[in-house]
């Protein structure tokens, strides 16, 4: 009996201790499993959480709602109304093409321009000056090395921005984008050089309406209001464009669901 006690306790022991080693390996195991779990949630959600944020930053000093092709003395009517921030001018003066190349040349009110970059054009900026006096622009250089000028902020262009009159612009500025734009350019002049060019008097803008408070407004709440104003100065519904993006972009309801969602993938 004593010796048959003595080798129980001998393979209770052994058993033991293989358990003890197993169970520590599994341990290891299920803990480094865990913690590469757990590093890549927080990655995925670090990832979500800055997407959301880089949209937010692309819309955040847009406009909540555009009426389109509208006379200018609306616009100006616009910025009268104490719940308005800004509206921003901004008019297609026309095309110039030639064989290999589209320069399209546009008018856009101060109030388009914030911190050097467009409001509402992607991410589109400008080096130098605002376009503001007869004969000033503000180009692509690339344009300009192009047609054979030397870009210079400050310097004179002779061009001919298709009225068929060539005529010396003062460059204001440079515009700039990261996208790949090919030969299709863009230029943007002042307002006295944009109806000399139309040849017209009676200036027609589309406005784009930067709302005060703009993130206590529903997209609901900007579009009765947008309906209101047109009904006001008799500006057609179908000329009224809600900012669905940035108010999907805003919406805390969204952000919530999509944060939500990174965490319940997992």
């Amino acid at each position: 009996m004593t010796v048959l006690q003595n080798n129980n306790e001998a393979i209770v022991k052994r058993l033991t201790k293989q358990s003890f080693h197993t169970n520590k390996k599994k341990n290891r195991l299920m803990i480094s499993l865990i913690a590469s779990v757990v590093c890549v949630l927080t990655v995925f959600f670090l990832v979500t959480v800055g997407m959301i944020q880089s949209r937010k930053n692309l819309v955040t000093g847009s406009e909540q709602f555009t009426f389109r092709s509208i006379d200018e003395t609306i616009a100006d009517k616009l910025r009268e109304i104490p719940d308005i921030a800004w509206v921003g001018e901004y008019t297609t003066v026309g095309t110039v093409k030639t064989d290999d190349t589209v320069l399209e040349i546009s008018y856009r009110s101060e109030a388009l321009y914030g911190g050097g970059n467009y409001r509402t054009r992607g991410d589109w900026k400008l080096e130098g000056k605002i376009p503001r006096r007869e004969n000033e622009i503000a180009v692509m250089p690339s344009y300009l090395k192009h047609i054979g000028i030397t870009p210079k902020i400050g310097g004179m262009a002779a061009l001919d921005l298709g009225d068929g009159i060539m005529r010396n612009y003062r460059i204001t500025g440079f515009l700039s984008t990261k996208a790949d734009t090919g030969n299709h350019y863009v230029a943007d002049v002042s307002k006295t050089t944009a109806q000399t060019l139309m040849k017209t008097n009676r200036f027609i803008v589309n406005a784009d309406v930067g709302l005060k408070n703009a993130d206590s407004y529903s997209m609901e709440s900007a579009a009765q209001m947008a309906n209101e104003l047109a009904a006001e100065f008799s500006v057609p519904p179908i000329n009224i464009g809600i900012n669905s993006f940035y108010f999907y972009t805003m919406d805390k309801n969204w952000i919530k669901i999509s944060t939500g969602l990174t965490w319940a993938a997992f």
